[in-house]
């Protein structure tokens, strides 16, 4: 009986464990602006210099675009370009960061790839 009794108790604080570890921040996000599209492009530029996938060059570079697009998915998504007249390799003078509409990083690329 105590076996049974154990295995009883056991079986429903199992069950209720899942109530235990829900979470209830499934909320929709917000989607982010351009002040926020800006800042965030700018965080990840600096991510990169700092990871040393950019140049030193790149910690000057000026923003010279921020604008909604749609990528070829239908989805609306921000590209920041950037220029950076110092960089010697003309190919590689202009870098767009592309952020999906709540500000996660998509890419960061010498060319607009949407």
């Amino acid at each position: 009986m105590k076996k049974l009794t154990a295995l009883i108790l056991g079986f429903g604080l199992t069950l209720a464990s899942q109530q235990v570890l829900a979470h209830s921040n499934h909320a929709d996000v917000e989607p982010i602006d351009h002040a926020e599209a800006s800042a965030k492009a700018h965080q990840v530029l600096e991510k990169l210099v700092v990871g040393k996938k950019l140049g030193d060059s790149w910690k000057t570079a000026k923003s010279t675009d921020v604008s909604p697009k749609k990528s070829h998915h239908g989805d609306t998504v921000w590209v920041v370009s950037y220029l950076n007249g110092e960089e010697k390799d003309t190919n590689k003078q202009k870098l767009y960061i592309v952020l999906d509409e709540v500000g996660n990083v998509l890419s960061a690329e010498h060319s607009e790839k949407l």
